[in-house]
């Protein structure tokens, strides 16, 4: 795996997609988040990822996200 694919400062916040949306002329009409259900789990994958123990493709049902809908733009 690439370093740096996965690094926090390449994440954004709700807020911070709708700004870049509509600074192009586009309109967020639902922004959600996510997080992992369990931590570990997704530490645990992460690492069987860089070993290359396991895929890309399998990285997402191991890391076990759950979607966070009340964040609102």
């Amino acid at each position: 795996m690439p370093r740096g694919r996965y690094a926090v400062h390449r994440l954004r916040r709700p807020a911070e997609l709708a700004e870049s949306l509509d600074r192009a002329g586009l309109r967020a009409r639902e922004v959600s988040a996510f997080k992992p259900r369990d931590a570990r789990g997704l530490v645990r994958a992460t690492h069987r990822r860089r070993r290359g123990r396991l895929t890309d493709g399998q990285l997402p049902k191991l890391a076990r996200r759950t979607l966070c809908p009340t964040l609102a733009p």
